[in-house]
């Protein structure tokens, strides 16, 4: 019954309706019972199959009004363990006396040290005359 659900591109929590069941009580059998989670890992590559077939057919012109945007933030929300997400990284000159240029995941900055990128961004944008980011290829390095 779960891999029919999740073959039809269905998520594993959805199957709780289907159950009449708790996303608790769902997440419970995965640790009671050893089945339960073996196919749940299988639906999930069912469910996996299913979405790159649809956005084989969608790229293709298959799927009328098919929005390749939504497609691609569908997969990265969905399945980010199977390679599905953003990799977005902030590169940064250090200070006079640091020579390394160093990376930092996005996801991995403080509210702290994202506010005060925007701050940064919103300053350069502001000083280069446009108030936006209408020319990101000016930022600095």
């Amino acid at each position: 019954m779960l891999l029919a659900h999740m073959s039809q591109g269905l998520s594993f929590e959805a199957f709780g309706a289907i159950a009449q069941v708790t996303y608790t009580t769902l997440h419970a059998w995965l640790r009671t019972f050893p089945e339960f989670d073996d196919a749940k890992n299988k639906g999930e590559l069912l469910g996996l199959h299913f979405w790159e077939k649809t956005g084989i057919a969608g790229i293709h012109g298959k799927i009328p009004g098919f929005s390749s945007a939504s497609y691609c933030f569908m997969m990265k929300a969905r399945f980010k363990k199977f390679g599905y997400r953003d990799d977005a990284y902030l590169v940064k000159n250090g200070q006079e006396d640091e020579e390394e240029l160093f990376k930092k995941k996005l996801s991995e900055m403080t509210d702290s040290e994202l506010a005060q990128l925007g701050e940064k961004a919103l300053h350069f944008f502001k000083s280069n005359g446009t108030g936006s980011p209408s020319d990101a290829s000016k930022l600095p390095n």
